[in-house]
């Protein structure tokens, strides 16, 4: 299997229309203290276990899933351990150059305190409640948000299961 390459303009428009997910395989850490706004965390040591799941769910079929960690290595291994997995060859992406070319590209991050704030939500409720407009995050309007937090919590309920 080849790796599939995503630029980090073509994700941000695919993550917008909602056509993938991106799932962040970065350690705990790294991801509490910067991440690209709504990515799933999912270490990559954990990834091959839960994978199937996540490209086989119900309505997961057309979606894609963007794989990021800091620079593009550790998410090119994860999409390189993945190449036997049913689905993978369409579904499985590597975010190219991560989250730094990510920022680069003038692209939203969120960072600190901010960036553990979902992950509670994910697992307390299964549909996300309304975000108010005046809790846009990174000058993202709150439609935007709502749409992206729905996106991770369905990610983060697969992921948890």
């Amino acid at each position: 299997m080849t790796i599939n390459i995503i630029s980090v303009t073509e994700a941000a428009a695919q993550l917008e229309s909602g056509e993938a997910a991106m799932i962040d395989v970065r350690t705990e850490a790294e991801f509490l203290d910067e991440r690209i706004p709504f990515a799933a965390f999912l270490p990559m040591h954990e990834v091959k276990e839960k994978i199937y799941a996540l490209i086989n769910a119900p309505g997961a079929k057309q979606r894609k899933f963007i794989f990021q960690c800091k620079s593009g290595g550790r998410s090119g291994k994860v999409c390189m351990s993945l190449a036997d997995t049913e689905g993978a060859d369409e579904a499985v992406f590597n975010l190219e150059g991560g989250i730094e070319a990510w920022k680069a590209a003038g692209l939203p991050v969120l960072k600190g305190e901010k960036a553990s704030d979902p992950a509670a939500t994910f697992l307390a409720q299964p549909q996300a409640a309304p975000i108010p407009e005046t809790q846009a995050v990174a000058g993202l309007p709150s439609d935007e948000i709502q749409r992206q937090v729905n996106i991770a919590v369905g990610l983060a309920v697969l992921v948890f299961l």
